[in-house]
């Protein structure tokens, strides 16, 4: 029996193709040899293949001809090839016999050294100004901090041991002026990994209602753990023990991404955990197959 796709005039599957989402056409071409040809064939399917390698959509509702959209995705790689900077800033961030860190995100840099100097990235295109300023250092020995200028909100961390636990503090300020963040329960939350001797901390992020606290295990950062919080409220809402981790990032405000090896198997997987749905309320202590998942 002939498969219908061979019956089709190629004309007409390929108009059916060219109205397809993007990730369905990329599976279309895995079908067969057919539809493979039809889609190396079609201008339209390969223009809208160029606008998603260049972060584009194409936008059939805009009622722009293929020729007109072609020549302005032309216009746009010419423009990224054409850019130059209007202007440069250098920033002193070594300082002799002093540890010095350096945060950038959602726009800002910030420096931490005697005091914090946070520096807004500005953009002449987007009318984002330049600008510069200054709060205090709110911890004497700073081990990392972490900063998401869409709330107005920075995070400063320092440690210590006591009796082989590891303290935690994380103090939560405002980052427009160094003060107590108004939307925050608590200006400190105080977290105690027990029995976390050669323990240290490997970083911190923060989104607009999560913070992620790493704890790493030395030497060689084999084994780690990690703490979700609700900085907001104060809440501890999440605990993993024993995984190792590649990378932990942000994707929004309540999922995250990890690029992980876990317990060293040299078997990566990308994970990507919605806190939203792993949080029971309760706050969960557990492994990483239990609470995520892997794809």
């Amino acid at each position: 029996m002939t498969d219908l796709t061979q019956r089709l005039p190629p004309e007409l599957l390929a108009k059916i193709l060219e109205r397809v989402s993007f990730p369905d056409v990329l599976r279309s071409k895995q079908v067969n040899r057919v539809f493979r040809d039809v889609i190396l064939a079609s201008p339209l399917i390969q223009h809208k293949i160029e606008l998603r390698a260049a972060g584009l959509e194409y936008n059939a509702a805009a009622g722009i001809s293929l020729v007109d959209s072609r020549n302005a995705l032309l216009q746009y790689r010419s423009n990224l090839d054409s850019l130059r900077p209007v202007e440069k800033r250098s920033f002193e961030i070594l300082q002799a016999g002093k540890v010095v860190h350096a945060r950038s995100g959602g726009g800002a840099f910030a420096i931490a050294k005697d005091s914090v100097q946070v520096f807004t990235l500005g953009s002449a295109s987007r009318g984002i100004p330049h600008k510069e300023w200054e709060i205090p250092l709110p911890v004497t020995d700073l081990e990392d901090f972490c900063l998401y200028p869409g709330d107005d909100v920075i995070a400063f961390v320092e440690k210590q041991r006591v009796d082989g636990d590891l303290q935690v503090k994380i103090h939560l300020r405002s980052l427009s002026d160094g003060e107590h963040h108004p939307a925050a329960l608590v200006s400190t939350i105080q977290h105690c990994w027990r029995g976390a001797e050669t323990y240290a901390i490997s970083s911190v992020l923060i989104s607009s209602s999560r913070l992620v606290e790493c704890i790493a295990e030395l030497p060689g950062n084999t084994m780690e753990h990690l703490a979700i919080w609700d900085w907001k409220k104060g809440q501890l809402l999440f605990e993993l023990e024993d995984y190792s981790r590649v990378s932990v990032e942000f994707i929004d405000e309540h999922r995250l991404f990890f690029n992980l090896d876990p317990w060293g198997s040299r078997a990566q997987s990308l994970v990507v955990v919605d806190t939203e749905k792993v949080m029971g309320g309760a706050p969960m202590r557990t492994t990483f197959h239990l609470s995520t998942h892997l794809f």
